[in-house]
């Protein structure tokens, strides 16, 4: 419910990647000032949820099911095409589906049109897909099974989530909590043990399939979890990113949902829900060494580098080398942003490469003072760095921290890298691009003070820092 300006300026600012945290903080604070206001109805007699990670996902469903949420039910057919009927004990069947006699199907399932079950097999608690093959004497137990799936005789899955296309052999053992993604095909006889997430994404999939996950000719590998990052806030990243990279559509119900590819429910799944929610699979923070002489390298000399990255780092690049305003380096940010669907970890990291090799190119070819060349590069381009960070009136600074995590592990193996940074930062203390609290809680976050701690450039690269950050700590509150 808000004011008709309000419109008009959610369509100047489309880029805002959340509404909740970047709109709602980013252009309407000033409602006194600009007259634009948003309220808020709270609905207290009707069915409202929001799916953004896969325990929602299951609970929402499960209600769907349930009838929680009529006439929101499987057998309103919503959407073209679909013939569900309603059954006693919540059982919904779509036209086309073939049951043997002796198959048993119990209460809360779904299953979609031109799905066969053999003999035997018994489904409870699960939603299928359409156009599934299910064997004899197969168990599925609170799971869901995609379009198109296959699963051999004597199969047990419980609580996992099978995708479009998957293949699964005779006589296998699903445990809760695995994830099976599109097109992965496990041979017969395998255990699939409940933390494996298999994938057959990867830049030469036939090459990387683990006999050891998936048995004897099967097809796909296990999506290795090396996201060290803080549990919380990358959920919360993935909430305002449009859930991240690896999107997959889940059947709910019969319809689609996006939702993140990311962990099904299970307490014994001790699984960051991010770990496979971007394409780079090295460490966020890990150091990462650029180029000094251009950003045009050829992307397979380029492997830790996502193309985003590369074509981001590159654009920025060479609109501070032709002298570009600050709006129209923002623009084609934007531009590479929105067509790579970039969260802004992303975008920060493509700033501080691109920034950081610009400063170090004018101190070698003009001879200039460390600071003096961050400040000469850094000042012009406040919009740019303001755009990233929305966090400013938060206790917490999440994207703060973000940006000098990420400056600090850019600048760990470059040349100059230790002066580099505390002028950096100075000079961004000095912009109000970042702040007293957003620096104090970097420092000491564990993140960065763990790898520092271990020893080598990261600790290095802290050193001259050290003192402005015991300077901003004791300086008084009012101080200039």
């Amino acid at each position: 419910i808000c004011t008709p300006d309000v419109l008009a300026l959610w369509t100047d600012s489309f880029d805002y990647e959340s509404p909740r945290k970047h709109f709602l903080f980013g252009v309407l604070k000033d409602h006194e000032l600009n007259g634009k206001t948003i309220h808020t109805h709270i609905i207290n007699d009707h069915y409202a949820a929001r799916v953004r990670n896969l325990q929602a996902y299951d609970a929402v469903s499960k209600d769907i099911v349930s009838r929680w949420s009529y006439p929101l039910c499987p057998d309103s057919n919503l959407l073209p095409g679909q013939s569900y009927r309603f059954q006693r004990g919540n059982i919904y069947k779509e036209e086309g589906v073939v049951l043997a006699r002796s198959s048993v199907v119990k209460r809360r399932s779904v299953i979609g049109q031109r799905t066969n079950i053999g003999d035997g097999s018994i489904i409870s608690n699960s939603v299928i897909g359409r156009g599934c093959q299910i064997g004899k004497n197969v168990t599925i137990e609170g799971a869901y099974i995609w379009d198109d799936a296959v699963i051999g005789d004597g199969t047990i899955v419980r609580q996992a989530i099978i995708a479009d296309g998957a293949s699964i052999g005779s006589n296998c053992f699903i445990e809760p909590g695995a994830l099976l993604s599109f097109g992965v095909k496990v041979a017969n006889g395998t255990i699939v043990p409940g933390r494996c997430r298999i994938t057959r994404c990867g830049k030469d999939a036939s090459s990387m399939d683990d006999e050891a996950i998936v048995g004897e000719g099967g097809k796909g590998h296990n999506m290795a979890d090396e996201d060290e990052e803080d549990e919380d806030e990358r959920a919360e990243s993935l909430a305002s990113s449009g859930l991240g990279q690896y999107t997959e559509r889940c059947n709910l119900a019969g319809a689609r949902a996006d939702v993140p590819f990311a962990v099904y429910n299970l307490s014994a799944l001790a699984v960051s829900s991010s770990s496979i929610s971007t394409l780079d699979s090295s460490s966020p923070y890990s150091p990462v060494h650029h180029p000094t002489s251009s950003f045009a390298t050829q992307r397979s000399d380029m492997s830790n580098e996502d193309d985003f990255h590369l074509d981001a780092a590159s654009s920025i690049f060479d609109a501070l080398q032709r002298g570009e305003g600050s709006d129209i380096v923002q623009i084609e940010l934007q531009g590479l942003r929105m067509g790579e669907d970039a969260d802004y970890h992303r975008v920060r990291r493509a700033i501080i490469a691109a920034f950081m090799q610009r400063i170090n190119i004018l101190i070698d070819s003009q001879s200039l003072a460390i600071s003096t060349a961050v400040a000469q590069v850094l000042r012009n381009y406040t919009v740019v760095f303001n755009k990233t960070i929305f966090d400013k009136d938060n206790a917490v600074k999440v994207d703060q921290v973000d940006f000098l995590l990420s400056l600090q592990s850019d600048l760990a193996r470059r040349i100059r890298g230790e002066s580099l940074l505390f002028c950096t930062i100075k000079e961004l203390y000095e912009m109000d691009v970042l702040e007293e609290d957003g620096i104090l809680q970097w420092w000491q976050d564990e993140r960065g003070a763990a790898v520092a701690a271990a020893g080598g450039e990261m600790t290095k690269v802290r050193g001259m820092t050290r003192k402005f950050v015991e300077w901003l700590e004791t300086a008084e509150e009012d101080s200039d």
